[in-house]
């Protein structure tokens, strides 16, 4: 995949909180944020970490708003639940997450979900790139 794009593609699975990757591929470009196997990033301001959250119960996705420090990391970043909410059921609607420099300044991404066999929804998978190389429509 990395390869056709030219762009940087993750793996993740959800572990608690938290968003683990399980595989990276970088792209010849280098991006701020030094991301490899074993990272860990938040859920809600993450293409794929709101890809695994749009497949959760509603209730499972209250509790998670809920419990966990909506932190504003750039400007740009959502840190209200409700909207959230919204934004969450748009994704399971459309199939895949856009975050456009909610996590880091200038990093744009897109993501969709890995499913077994019987449909569940076990891992994400992204693409990362600059936000001076893609538009989020283009993207």
């Amino acid at each position: 995949m990395r390869e056709g794009l030219r762009e940087s593609c993750s793996l993740a699975v959800r572990d608690g909180d938290e968003l683990c990757y399980v595989a990276r591929s970088e792209a010849g470009r280098i991006l701020s944020t030094s991301l490899r196997v074993g990272s860990r990033l938040p859920l809600y301001c993450t293409s794929m970490g709101r890809v695994l959250l749009s497949h959760c119960p509603v209730p499972e996705q209250r509790n998670y708003l809920a419990r966990t420090p909506l932190l504003q990391r750039t400007s740009l970043t959502e840190v209200d639940s409700d909207e959230l909410l919204e934004i969450l059921v748009k994704i399971r609607r459309q199939g895949y997450a856009v975050v456009d420099q909610e996590l880091e300044l200038g990093l744009r991404s897109i993501a969709v979900p890995v499913t077994r066999g019987d449909g569940n929804v076990v891992a994400a998978v992204n693409v990362g790139t600059r936000s001076t190389r893609l538009r989020s429509r283009r993207l």
